[in-house]
């Protein structure tokens, strides 16, 4: 896996490990993708709603480098990821989903968007989740 940008050291009181936000409201999905994201070597944050993304966001004391987010079939969803992309322009997003013809070809229109179609190995996500975008 190649570097992450931001990762370096911020001058002591900030966390130098990258750090993927996961977004599910379901705990278990959670947990499930955290784990993989931790042995992929990444620091998970866990949040269950929109409102807990987007503060874990806007913390400063963190290399926020990626958000998985777990579709499902609501429109909330799609503002969530407008306002993830609205508070950091080049954050990684990848989006989760059994669904995803409905979603295809937005990665077209968003260098830093990747789309995840379930069920996926830990490799997709490995891959999915590596810099460059």
């Amino acid at each position: 896996m190649e570097s992450w940008p931001g990762a370096a050291n911020n001058g002591g009181a900030h966390s130098t490990v990258p750090t993927v936000v996961i977004l599910d409201t379901h705990a278990a999905i959670r947990r499930l993708i955290g784990r993989m994201v931790q042995r992929i070597g990444l620091e998970p944050l866990e949040a269950a709603d929109a409102a807990d993304a987007l503060n874990l966001l806007r913390r400063t004391d963190l290399v926020v480098v990626a958000a998985v987010v777990h579709l499902h079939r609501s429109s909330s969803e799609v503002a969530t990821v407008q306002a993830m992309r609205a508070s950091n322009s080049a954050l990684r997003i990848v989006l989760i989903s059994d669904f995803m013809h409905k979603l295809s070809g937005s990665s077209r229109y968003d260098r830093h968007l990747r789309e995840l179609p379930k069920p996926f190995t830990l490799a997709q996500l490995q891959k999915a989740l590596e810099p460059p975008f």
